[in-house]
């Protein structure tokens, strides 16, 4: 008899007829295995038998030898008494039937046909119970799996039969004939059941060899094309198999000990905290799950060059399973809401002047815990290969379930102990810290108002009941707490999720109207709050006016020394008090936050912010960063001039004021003093400063665009804005007198613009001549131009779309800027070809202009190349020499009046001026045939002229689609064809 383990002491009962147990004694229960006559074992376990598998065997590599000495591998179940070792208190042949099973971990139950009478053995220690019921499996696997072969091989007429003498044969035709074996495999779904018994047997016996071939075979069905099969991978994770597969894989890759790297069933079960207690029937799935991921990180990478990327079938398995059991979790009505309610309820305070302390702080630790696990569930979902329907579905069913008042517990829990808990940690470490348990909240609600964005809906309405209290006033608080950037970022994440909306919502729900509205009811509670206390943004601008005031200390200018506007900045000669790491980051954040709230805020609420960022004094705060360039500081200067460039690009009058307004002198003022004192073009800050005139030049151009439309629907805005490049009697100023001084001005850009160039002008032209030449340009340009450039950008950018192929716009530009023949004639040019065109058109003509005999008159060198045209036309002959100052041009570009107001936009603006004047009221491809026909060709043959004629025809169309208001009067241009026939048919004469 084998020595027994004393972990599978047992006692041993027997039912009786009244449904009773009579208990039949103690003792120590030990599977025996004997060989018996074919025959007798037959007789015994063949026909009425029980089954089980044991973890390691069975009889198969004998299986030759057996059938011929006449025996068989029989098993039996017997019990000892402890009292009398020599006491068998039972002695019953193992079945090969499924009747064995284990209830409540320690006892094994059975019928025993033998006696006709289900026997019961309770074990004493749950190890014992699971070790004799894997010795009964083992068996059986191993006895089944031998009747199979003796009923199929005879022979071996089959060679992908799962047999010893098969084995190597099998390997050779998983490597060479991956088809027809594929094949045979997927119709049989038993075909791994029967490899992992035959390793188990193999094992049993030691039969090394054996063992060897399997493993190799496994690991050759874990490879393509095996593997993009999904029968035979669903074979491979099946769940009663899956623990098996992994033996084999490790034993395969050479980890057959724990020198070698070999990881036990029992090492690799998954441990992982359950704080919503999670049903036993779930337990199972997902050790099932870690053992799938643990299997594919065993499984080598192939990484063969000729394979084409897929994505592994396994993989897919496992996420199946992983969506199916998170899905089944979210949704059950009693799992996540029970868990929610309770832990909730254990960490809430009585009233608001209770002591936190009175809390037990396990309690807060298991709150953090369950946060986690939400967390990680919605981290899960967020980041998993799987259609946007089931994943909306899942994250609606997470906000059903409670999970926003349970982030609301989660978040104020986190912030009331975020300090207390850095000072002072507690005696038992936590999991999960409050600073890690801010971020989970923030990045769950992100990902549940990306992909469930009707959850805004819930986070109003809980604003309304207890605004105190609420989600969304929690989350600027949070940005006044926390201390880490990841942190900081994850609740700006939230908030502009909330507030404004992501990308990835647009692009799965579209524009709607209800969303959008929703948004603006968050936006609305934080600016105005609930008309009782200070709304929420008021406390977060406060905060940073304070963190502000510091900075400022810090930043105080000492008196120059050597440097100046030359780009040397001014030493730092602060006080005692350092800006520490944490307060930089919460200003930079918290501006981060209140550029989302102004970047999307409705017009109607525009002084309500106004009157919050105001009453705050967030505005002269942020003047006292600016005051002298230090490195040291560049963050945050940047930081204040991006949230400076966002107040801009609204566009608001009202808005506008925040920067340009009080403090004197303002912040656009201060900030351009800073920009002047840096290098140019060393780093981040330069940069950022020079954004904020290029966006007073934008706000200017939009001005001039909403004036065109205005005028053109019968509205008025004042005075005529073709005026705005004239001074004299016919000056804006004129009109300005007769309107009441406290109006706002009615272009709030073009007046900060005109202020900015004429105390800065001079300083950038020197430093920064491009900004200044923009400013300048911006403030020359007429509505009509304005609304020109608009269009032919949309046309532009509308073509290029439609168009198939890019073509040779680039090549063509550079051949026109070196006097060179192109090649091909270009359908479309992209923007930066098209400027540079623009650029020599404007360049070539000024230069023609100057050197004419009209003394730059435009109108007086357009008529002679009207002339010009016309003896062209009646064939007059040319030198080649003179042929670039002829044109072919028939001139039909100057209507009634142009003459006049060219001549009094020269008197400002020179030439240049008039002729960009003139470009707005005539065809651009008139223009620019008259500015190309001034350069010489090499070749003296003008084919250069002949390749933009060919394009030109395109680019007028596109003109003719404009706007009425750009378009020549049909009737003159009527009247200008007929003028040029009539002088035609007179040259002709």
């Amino acid at each position: 008899m084998e020595s027994a383990d004393p972990i599978t002491k047992a006692k041993l009962f027997a039912s009786h007829e009244t449904g009773q147990w009579t208990e039949i004694g103690f003792g120590v229960v030990s599977i025996v295995k004997e060989q018996l006559p074919i025959s007798s074992a037959d007789g015994s376990i063949g026909g009425g038998g029980a089954a089980g598998v044991s973890a390691g065997g069975g009889g198969k590599r004998g299986k030759a030898t057996d059938e011929e000495t006449g025996t068989r591998l029989a098993a039996r179940l017997q019990i000892f008494s402890t009292d009398n070792p020599n006491d068998l208190l039972l002695s019953s042949y193992v079945s090969l039937d499924d009747v064995y099973t284990i209830q409540g971990e320690t006892i094994l139950l059975w019928y025993d046909e033998a006696v006709s009478n289900e026997i019961a053995c309770s074990f004493d220690d749950k190890d014992g119970c699971e070790f004799i019921y894997r010795q009964i499996k083992s068996y059986q696997q191993s006895e089944r799996l031998r009747r199979v072969q003796d009923e199929r091989v005879p022979a071996l007429a089959d060679k992908f039969l799962v047999h010893p003498h098969n084995l190597a044969g099998i390997l050779d035709a998983a490597q060479a004939q991956n088809k027809r074996f594929g094949l045979y495999v997927r119709e049989d779904p038993q075909y791994f059941t029967k490899l992992a018994q035959l390793f188990h047997a193999s094992r049993e016996k030691q039969d090394t060899a054996s063992m060897e071939l399997i493993a190799r075979i496994v690991l050759t069905l874990f490879q393509s094309p095996y593997n993009t099969e999904g029968k035979i991978v669903a074979q491979l994770v099946e769940n009663e198999r899956i623990d098996d597969c992994i033996d084999i894989v490790q034993y395969g890759l050479g980890r057959r000990d724990k020198e070698s790297g070999f990881v036990s069933f029992e090492e690799r079960r998954a441990t992982f905290h359950d704080p919503c207690h999670l049903p036993e029937s779930m337990l199972p799935r997902i050790h099932v799950l870690y053992s799938c991921g643990f299997l594919r990180d065993l499984i080598p990478l192939n990484l063969e060059p000729a394979d084409a990327a897929s994505y592994s079938l396994l993989s897919t398995f496992t996420l199946r399973f992983t969506m199916n059991l998170l899905t089944d979790v979210v949704a059950s009505p009693t799992i996540l809401p029970n868990a929610f309610r309770t832990t909730v309820e254990a960490v809430r305070l009585d009233s608001p002047s209770a002591d936190p302390a009175s809390i037990e702080p396990g309690k807060v630790a298991h709150l953090f815990e369950l946060a986690a696990f939400v967390g990680d569930v919605a981290k899960t979902v967020k980041n998993a290969m799987i259609g946007i329907d089931m994943r909306a579905e899942i994250f609606s069913s997470l906000v059903r379930v409670g999970a926003l008042p349970f982030l609301t517990a989660v978040l104020e829990c986190a912030l009331r102990y975020y300090d207390s808990t850095l000072a002072h940690p507690p005696a038992q470490q936590w999991a999960v810290e409050p600073p890690r348990a801010v971020q989970l909240v923030c990045d769950t609600l992100y990902s549940c108002a990306s992909h469930f964005p009707e959850c805004v809906e819930d986070l109003v309405a809980e604003a309304h009941a207890v605004p105190d209290r609420c989600l969304l006033r929690l989350l600027l608080r949070a940005i006044t707490v926390v201390r880490s950037g990841a942190e900081a970022q994850s609740v700006v994440d939230a908030v502009q999720c909330c507030g404004v909306g992501v990308p990835l919502t647009l692009a799965m729900f579209g524009d709607n109207a209800q969303l959008e509205a929703r948004r603006h009811e968050v936006l609305r509670f934080w600016i105005e709050g609930n008309n009782v206390d200070r709304p929420p943004l008021f406390y977060l601008a406060e905060h940073l006016v304070q963190m502000l005031d510091q900075a400022a200390r810090v930043t105080a200018p000492a008196p120059p020394s050597g440097g100046g506007d030359n780009g040397a900045c001014f030493p730092f000669t602060g006080g005692a008090l350092q800006l520490s790491l944490v307060q930089e980051r919460q200003i930079v954040y918290g501006l981060r936050i209140v550029a989302v709230v102004i970047s999307k805020v409705d017009a109607s609420r525009c002084d309500s912010l106004l009157e919050v960022l105001t009453l705050s004094k967030l505005m002269p705060a942020l003047a006292t960063t600016l005051v002298s360039p230090q490195r040291r500081m560049a963050n945050l200067q940047s930081s204040v001039t991006s949230f400076l460039a966002t107040v801009l690009d609204r566009r608001d009058a009202r808005l506008v004021t925040l920067v340009t307004g009080d403090p004197a002198p303002s912040l656009l003022h201060t900030a351009l003093l800073l920009y002047l004192q840096c290098s140019h073009r060393d780093n981040v800050l330069s940069s950022s400063l020079a954004h904020l005139v290029a966006a007073v030049c934008e706000g200017v151009h939009r001005e001039k665009l909403q004036g065109t439309f205005s005028m053109s629907s019968g509205g008025s805005l004042g005075p005529s804005p073709f005026v705005t490049i004239l001074h004299g009697d016919d000056s804006i100023s004129k009109a300005e007198k007769t309107s009441t001084a406290a109006a706002p001005p009615a272009r709030p850009f073009e007046a900060v613009a005109t202020v900015l160039l004429s105390q800065f002008g001079e300083r950038l032209s020197k430093k920064v001549p491009v900004l200044y030449e923009r400013l300048q340009r911006a403030l020359e340009e007429t509505p009509e131009q304005a609304q020109l450039a608009e269009a032919e950008t949309s046309s532009l950018a509308s073509s290029v779309e439609r168009s198939a192929i890019s073509g040779f716009a680039d090549f063509d530009a550079a051949a026109i800027d070196f006097g060179l023949e192109s090649p091909l004639g270009t359908p479309i040019m992209d923007g930066g070809s098209e400027a540079r065109l623009h650029g020599l058109i404007h360049s070539t003509a000024a230069t023609s202009d100057e050197d004419g005999e009209n003394g730059g008159d435009p109108l007086a060198s357009l008529s002679s190349i009207d002339d010009d045209s016309d003896n062209e036309e009646v064939g007059t002959p040319v030198p080649p020499s003179a042929q670039p100052s002829k044109s072919s041009l028939s001139a039909p570009d100057s209507p009634p009046g142009a003459a006049a107001t060219s001549s009094a936009a020269d008197q400002h603006s020179g030439g240049t001026a008039g002729i960009s004047s003139l470009a707005a009221s005539t065809s651009l491809a008139s223009s620019a045939v008259a500015a190309l026909e001034c350069l010489d060709p090499p070749s003296g043959r003008g084919s250069l002229l002949e390749d933009e004629e060919n394009r030109l025809p395109r680019r007028v169309s596109i003109k003719r689609t404009r706007a009425d208001s750009d378009k020549l009067n049909d009737d003159e241009e009527e009247a200008e064809a007929e003028a040029k026939r009539v002088r035609a048919e007179e040259s002709a004469a």
